[in-house]
């Protein structure tokens, strides 16, 4: 057959669609609206790579995978408000994502100290270790030096327990798209813990904390359909929790929303540096880190 064959050889291009080669030429059932649309953007990206050779063949594919990340991510839900925008000031009473955020419970801005600031412990954790090290850390202008060697994971406590019912705001920059970052809510290990985890690469997931140990996912998702990681520049992490309806937006982009299983309870807030799974160090300034009550 002289048409485009697909990858898997069940079907060939017509110049319009996809049609099947064992079904008398009739179009293959159509999938889910979701899956459609990932289908087709698929389609646009093996074309091109089919027909276009050496550096073609990576510039084509290059920009429609970018293209196919801004078409899907654009079905996430926006939030509009000023306070999402990395550096920007909020404050009690005033509404953010759909909510109004309470009385402020915690407040750092690295930025104005020169070490572990008040109110903050930092530990420090090999993937083979059975125990968590306190340490020291370093801060400036850019904000505190979350600085993790290979198959580490760091973390920013507070050093206080903090009402569960939170909204948690986060601005930090990474300089690579090693390992990932994350924003634990109402942690403690006899209950429960709300923990977001948001990767260099985009994948993302949404997880609950069972007591004594161990996670149940709630949702996640691969690369292409989230809002990515501004590499180099100020992003900002906002998680919402209230009773157990969770919601995280990602530089004013809804990245997930998942319900816990269990009510939470008060507990610890943690942002983290997850880079337990890489042979390279990463370096991620935090440079604020704040929660207010969830009105």
């Amino acid at each position: 057959m002289s048409q485009l064959l697909s990858p898997d050889g069940l079907y060939y291009w017509d110049g319009k669609q996809w049609r099947s080669i064992t079904a008398g030429g009739g179009a293959a059932p159509p999938p889910p609206v979701r899956s459609s649309r990932v289908l087709l953007i698929v389609a646009a990206i093996v074309i091109p790579t089919l027909l276009v050779g050496g550096l073609g063949i990576y510039l084509a594919s290059n920009a429609i995978f970018h293209q196919a990340q801004r078409i899907l991510s654009s079905g996430h839900p926006e939030c509009s408000s000023p306070g999402v925008r990395p550096g920007a000031t909020v404050s009690s009473e005033e509404e953010l994502c759909g909510g109004r955020l309470g009385a402020p419970y915690f407040g750092v801005d690295c930025t104005q100290v020169s070490g572990t600031p008040p109110g903050v412990d930092v530990y420090d954790r090999g993937k083979t270790d059975t125990q968590w090290q306190s340490v020291d850390i370093t801060a400036g202008r850019d904000g505190c030096h979350l600085d993790v060697g290979a198959h580490h994971t760091r973390s920013f406590d507070t050093a206080k327990t903090l009402a569960a019912d939170s909204v948690t705001i986060a601005d930090f920059v990474t300089h690579t798209r090693v390992g990932g970052v994350g924003l634990q809510i109402a942690c403690t290990k006899e209950a429960t813990c709300v923990d977001f985890s948001q990767y260099g690469d985009g994948a993302y997931s949404l997880d609950e904390g069972i007591p004594e140990g161990g996670y149940e996912n709630l949702t996640s998702g691969p690369a292409i359909f989230t809002a990515p990681l501004h590499i180099g520049q100020p992003n900002r992490l906002i998680v919402r929790v209230h009773g157990q309806a969770v919601t995280v937006f990602l530089n004013g982009t809804e990245v997930a929303r998942g319900t816990t299983t269990r009510t939470p309870t008060a507990g610890y807030v943690v942002f983290y540096v997850d880079n337990r799974d890489s042979a390279a160090p990463q370096s991620v300034q935090l440079q604020r880190m704040l929660v207010f009550g969830s009105a």
